[in-house]
C-alpha cells in the first residue's frame, strides 16, 4: 500500500479538462489500493442530502472521504484523446505514482466518462450551464449541488448515462420538471440527469395518442394539443413536469371521467438499470406497465417517452369563491355532497377546496374552485352540478372560460422558499368529520405558527370520486390497487411554505403531528378507509406504498425484481420513495 502526502496545490489536468478544476482545487490527502481509491478531504459539498451546512472543525469548506468502486480492468485513459489522456497522466498519475490512473472520488470520476461519453452535455459546478439546470421549485431541492448534470438529448444517451451510472456505482437521481418539495430530483454530490431535452411532442395520425418527452411541462403538451381541440389527461399548473406527474398518478382535470393521468398512458419507453431499452404496455411487459402507473419511476427505470391517449377537449368553465369563517359549515357540507353526488351525475365536474387559517378574518377560511370540462352558453352560467354553492355567501368570486393552456397558468405556483406536502385521504360521505378536521387545523395553525408568521400552512382538500376509482381499473388496473367498490374519498394535504432552513425539523414534526391528528379524528367518525396517500402529495417520510390497495407493494416489489435484479436503482437513485 502506498501513502500519498497532501498536496496543496490544484492538480492540472491539462488542456480540454480545464472545468473539472473545481473538483481538484482542494488539498489532497489520498491512499489507493488494485480495486479503489479513497480520497478522503476531497470533493464534498459543504451541505448534507437536505441542505444543511455541515459542521466544520477547521473553518473551511468541510471534505469527506469517498470509496469509488472502480470496474475491473477498467482505464479512464482509454476513452480519452491521445493528448488529454498524456495530460491526465501527467497531471494525476504522475502525481501519486501509478503506471494506469486508478478511480477518482466517485461522483468526479463519474463525471469524467460522463463528460468524453456525451461531450457538451455535461455541466459542471460554477459553470452557467450548471445553474441553469439546477433550478428547482422547492428551495430544499434547489440548495443542493449535484458533482455533475447530465442532459441526454436521446433515449441512447440516457442508455449511455445509465451503462456509466451502473459501473461506477454513483449515486444519481432525474429530474424532469422539478417540482417535488424534498429532496428526490436532486442530489448533493453524485449525478443529476435532466431530462429537460427530451422534449419531444408527437401526435400519432390518428390523433388518439401523443407521444411525450419527459423534458415538457404540461403547458407544452396542452399548447401542441390546442389546435387539433385536444388534450391529455395532465397537470393543472403548466409548470409541472410530465414525468413525475405521470408516474406517481396524475390528478387532473379530467378525473372524473377518464381517470388519473397514469391511467391513460398507452404505453411508456424505459431505460432499465441494465442499460437496455423496452416499451411497456398492456400487452409488452404488463407488469412494468403497471407498476409505472402510479408505482413512481425510481425503482424501475428512467421513462423517456410516455404515449399519452388524447381526448376531445374544448375550453374550460371555473369558478372560485372565497368565504368567511361563518360559512364553513354550509361549504363543507356542499362541498362533501358533490364530491359523492355531484360528480356520480356529471363526471365533468371537478371541485378542489382550500383551508386557511386567518386570525384577522376571524379563524379558517375557506377557497371552493369548481372546473367544468363541457362549458355553459356562457361564463356568467353555473353548470347544475355547482349551482348549490350559489346559495353560500362569499367574500368574492370570479369565473371565466378559457382554453386549456389558459387555464393552466391562471394559478402558478412559483418557485422559491421551502415546500413541504403531507397526505392522508378519509370517506368523503361524512361531512362532520371533515368540518373536525378543519377545525383541528386552525388550532394547529395557531398553536405551532402563531410566532412565525413566515411559515404557511394551508389544507388542500379535494375528491377522488368513485367514478375516478372505477377508471383507475381499466388496462388490468394501475399499480395503486385501490378496490372498484371503494367510496369516494377526500385527499387532505397539508401544504407548507417557509423560508428559514433551521424550521425544517419542526415543521416536518408539526405537519406529521397534523396528519396523525386528522386520521384520529377519522376513525373516531368512522370516515377512514385506510388512508390511501397519492404519491406526488407525499412527503418522504411517509409511507405511500403500504397505504395502496391489498397487493400493491408485492407487486411493486416483484416488478422491481424483475425489472432492476442486481439493486442497482434501489442502491444509487437517491431521494424517493422505493419499495
Amino acid at each position: 500500500m502506498h501513502r500519498i502526502e497532501s498536496m496543496q496545490k490544484p492538480v492540472n489536468l491539462g488542456p480540454g479538462l480545464s472545468d473539472f478544476g473545481d473538483f481538484c482545487q482542494c488539498p489532497m490527502e489520498s491512499r489507493y489500493s488494485s480495486s479503489s481509491f479513497v480520497v478522503s478531504r476531497v470533493f464534498r459539498s459543504a451541505r448534507d442530502p437536505d441542505g444543511n451546512e455541515r459542521p466544520n472543525d477547521n473553518g473551511r469548506r468541510p471534505r469527506n472521504a469517498a470509496v469509488v468502486h472502480q470496474p475491473d480492468n477498467y482505464s479512464l485513459t482509454q476513452r480519452l484523446t491521445p493528448f488529454n489522456a498524456m495530460h491526465i497522466k501527467s497531471g494525476v498519475a504522475a502525481v501519486i505514482g501509478l503506471a494506469a490512473v486508478p478511480a477518482l472520488a466517485v461522483s468526479p470520476a463519474i463525471c469524467f466518462e460522463l463528460t468524453l461519453t456525451l461531450p457538451g452535455k455535461v455541466f459542471l459546478r460554477n459553470s452557467g450551464d450548471y445553474n441553469t439546470h439546477n433550478q428547482y421549485w422547492s428551495n430544499r431541492q434547489d440548495g443542493l449541488s449535484p458533482c455533475c448534470i447530465v442532459a441526454p438529448s436521446s433515449t441512447n444517451d440516457v442508455k449511455k448515462a445509465m451503462n456509466a451510472i451502473r459501473k461506477w456505482k454513483a449515486p444519481f437521481t432525474v429530474k424532469s420538471g422539478g417540482h417535488v418539495p424534498f429532496p428526490s430530483s436532486n442530489i448533493e454530490d453524485g449525478v443529476t440527469i435532466d431530462l429537460v431535452s427530451l422534449n419531444q411532442l408527437q401526435l400519432s395520425g390518428d390523433k388518439s395518442v401523443i407521444s411525450v418527452g419527459p423534458g415538457n411541462r404540461w403547458r407544452d403538451v396542452a399548447n401542441h394539443l390546442l389546435p387539433h381541440n385536444l388534450a391529455a389527461i395532465g397537470g393543472r399548473v403548466g409548470d409541472i413536469g410530465v414525468g413525475g406527474f405521470v408516474l406517481g398518478g396524475g390528478i387532473s382535470w379530467f378525473s372524473g371521467r377518464y381517470g388519473w393521468a397514469c391511467d391513460n398512458v398507452r404505453s411508456f419507453e424505459v431505460v432499465l438499470a441494465s442499460g437496455n431499452v423496452v416499451t411497456a404496455s398492456a400487452t409488452q411487459h404488463p407488469a412494468l406497465y403497471k407498476a409505472l402507473r402510479g408505482g413512481g419511476g425510481p425503482n424501475f427505470g428512467i421513462v423517456t417517452r410516455f404515449d399519452l391517449e388524447t381526448i376531445p377537449q374544448g375550453d374550460i368553465w371555473y369558478k372560485e369563491s372565497l368565504y368567511s369563517p361563518a360559512s364553513t359549515s354550509d361549504v363543507v357540507d356542499q362541498f362533501c355532497d358533490t364530491a359523492v353526488n355531484g360528480i356520480a351525475a356529471d363526471v365533468d365536474a371537478h371541485p378542489v377546496m382550500f383551508a386557511a387559517y386567518q386570525p384577522s378574518l376571524g379563524g379558517v377560511i375557506t377557497q371552493v374552485f369548481r372546473w367544468h370540462a363541457v362549458p355553459p352558453p356562457t361564463s356568467a352560467t353555473v353548470p347544475a352540478v355547482f349551482q348549490p354553492f350559489e346559495a353560500i355567501p362569499d367574500l368574492m368570486n370570479k369565473n371565466a372560460t378559457l382554453t386549456v393552456p389558459a387555464m393552466l397558468d391562471v394559478y402558478p405556483d412559483p418557485a422559491g422558499f421551502r415546500k413541504g406536502w403531507w397526505d392522508t385521504s378519509i370517506a368523503a360521505d361524512n361531512p362532520e368529520v371533515l368540518k373536525d378536521v378543519i377545525t383541528n387545523y386552525g388550532t394547529w395553525v395557531a398553536a405551532n405558527f402563531a410566532d412565525k408568521p413566515e411559515v404557511v400552512a394551508v389544507l388542500l382538500i379535494q375528491p377522488v370520486a368513485h367514478s375516478t376509482i372505477l377508471q383507475m381499473q381499466k388496462y388490468g388496473g394501475n399499480s395503486m390497487n385501490l378496490s372498484p367498490s371503494l367510496a369516494t374519498q377526500i385527499k387532505i394535504n397539508t401544504y407548507v411554505t417557509w423560508a428559514d432552513q433551521a424550521l425544517d425539523t419542526f415543521v416536518g414534526n408539526a405537519a406529521t403531528q397534523l396528519v396523525s391528528q386528522t386520521e384520529q379524528i377519522a376513525i373516531a367518525g368512522e370516515a377512514f378507509d385506510g388512508g390511501f396517500r397519492y404519491m406526488n402529495y407525499a412527503e418522504r417520510t411517509q409511507d405511500v406504498y403500504g397505504r395502496y390497495g391489498p397487493g400493491a407493494l408485492a407487486q411493486l416489489q416483484a416488478a422491481a425484481s424483475t425489472y432492476d435484479p442486481n439493486q442497482v436503482l434501489k442502491k444509487q437513485w437517491k431521494g424517493y420513495f422505493k419499495v
